[in-house]
C-alpha cells in the first residue's frame, strides 16, 4: 500500500561484492508493485532512498523467496553466464540495474557431439508491442542466431546445426524498452544427430 501521491521509493540490491544487481523504483501512485531478481544463495543487501519532498510517506514492503531453475545473477556477461542444462527450463527475467542501463542474460550451453540445437523461449502474450531480444554465439563471440520474441506472441522456437562446443545464449532487450523489465520468461534447449 502507499501514499497517493508523486513521490517514488529508489532501491538497489548488491550482492556480497557491493555489485548493483538491481536498481528500480516504486511509483507511490502505484498500490502495489512486485519486482523479481533471481540469485544464487547468498547474502545481498538492499538499500532504499526518496528525495527530500517524499520523506515520511509510509509504505509497507515485503519478501518472498521461491525456490526454482532460475537464472542466478549477476550473469551480464559469457564469463559469468548461469550453465542450463538440456531438456531443463530455467526461469529469468530482465531488471533494471542502473539508471539508463538494462539487465542482459547470458546461458552456456555445452554440446558433447555434432548436433541440431532447438532452442524453445517461452513468455506470456503480455499484449505489448515490445520485444526480448534472443541471440546465439560461440566462444569465439560469433553471432549465430538473432531473433525477436514479441510480447504480444508467446515466444519462439529456432533450431540450428552446431559443432561440438561451447555455446551461450543471450536474453536482452533494446535500450529504451520500458515494457520488457520484470516479464517472466523461460528458456529450454534439445540435442538431435
Amino acid at each position: 500500500t502507499s501514499a497517493r501521491d508523486k513521490c517514488a521509493v529508489t532501491f538497489t540490491v548488491h550482492n556480497e561484492n557491493n555489485e548493483i544487481l538491481m536498481r528500480d523504483n516504486h511509483d507511490m501512485q502505484k498500490a502495489q508493485e512486485l519486482f523479481y531478481l533471481p540469485v544464487k544463495s547468498g547474502e545481498y543487501h538492499m538499500q532504499m532512498f526518496t528525495h527530500a519532498g517524499c520523506k515520511n510517506k509510509p509504505f509497507e514492503f515485503g519478501l518472498t523467496q521461491i525456490s526454482g531453475n532460475f537464472e542466478e545473477e549477476t550473469n551480464n556477461k559469457s564469463s559469468t553466464a548461469t550453465f542450463i542444462n538440456e531438456l531443463k527450463y530455467v526461469t529469468g527475467y530482465l531488471q533494471q540495474q542502473q539508471s539508463y542501463g538494462k539487465d542482459v542474460d547470458y546461458y552456456k550451453i555445452n554440446i558433447a557431439e555434432k548436433s541440431s540445437l532447438k532452442l524453445v523461449f517461452e513468455h506470456e502474450n503480455f499484449d505489448e508491442k515490445e520485444w526480448f531480444i534472443v541471440e546465439l554465439f560461440d566462444d569465439n563471440n560469433k553471432k549465430l542466431l538473432d531473433e525477436k520474441s514479441l510480447l504480444n506472441k508467446k515466444g519462439i522456437t529456432k533450431s540450428i546445426d552446431l559443432d561440438k562446443g561451447e555455446y551461450f545464449v543471450k536474453i536482452s532487450t533494446f535500450q529504451a524498452s520500458t515494457k520488457v523489465r520484470g516479464k517472466k520468461y523461460r528458456l529450454a534447449y534439445a540435442l538431435s544427430k
